[in-house]
């Protein structure tokens, strides 16, 4: 079975470059069109091309390092199954973004019990320095996300991290648009609140501190 934790980019990338046609200079459209065409070897460069945003998604959603590993193997998963109904209309990554929000639901089904997130493995998934204010921003963030509605996230995660426009979102969601825009703005408003109450927590935790010396 394909996974993503078992490319190995330096191999596959000599692999392709000698066997010619130019894989690696493809578009993710034209890789997918490729691996549906018999070239097992598109579908390998194209997950390791898009490894970091499936994960960064995944994390966005999910709000938890272990379980967006895992929701990022399953997209994957599918993403191997499903190809073939890849028609070109759209972007590819238009097209992941509902595989990979499906494949978040899915795995919130399947771990009922709430797992803990270290502030370790948010240093971790982010690559950064443990004390850079980059860290207490994106954890912060991730944990206000983790909080508030899971469709309120979602939407939040598609239209203002992401990008896409309400309808585009409304399109992976499977809603209206307009529940879209109702759900972006009652997300917005809650991660208002919680990122000002963490903000006032940790003013008022390093004041503790200052008077403590």
């Amino acid at each position: 079975m394909l996974t993503l934790t078992g490319l190995q980019s330096t191999k596959y990338a000599e692999n392709l470059r000698f066997s010619g046609g130019g894989v690696l200079e493809l578009s993710d459209e034209q890789l997918l069109a490729k691996y549906v065409d018999g070239n097992p070897r598109a579908l390998e460069v194209l997950l390791q091309r898009k490894r970091d945003w499936l994960w960064s998604l995944s994390l966005k959603f999910l709000g938890n390092p272990t379980l967006a590993e895992e929701a990022m193997q399953e997209a994957a998963i599918t993403l191997f199954k499903r190809a073939h109904q890849f028609k070109g209309d759209a972007k590819f990554t238009t097209w992941m973004y509902q595989i990979v929000h499906n494949a978040a639901i899915d795995v919130v089904r399947k771990n009922k019990r709430e797992v803990t997130v270290e502030i370790e493995d948010f240093h971790e998934a982010f690559a950064i320095e443990a004390e850079s204010d980059a860290v207490t921003e994106q954890q912060s963030l991730l944990r206000a996300l983790k909080q508030i509605d899971e469709d309120q996230r979602a939407a939040v995660v598609l239209v203002y991290m992401e990008g896409l426009s309400v309808d585009e979102a409304a399109g992976v969601l499977g809603v209206p648009a307009g529940t879209v825009k109702s759900r972006c703005s009652r997300g917005k408003s809650a991660l208002a609140e919680l990122m000002n109450e963490s903000g006032n927590q940790t003013t008022h935790n390093r004041v503790k501190e200052e008077k403590g010396r």
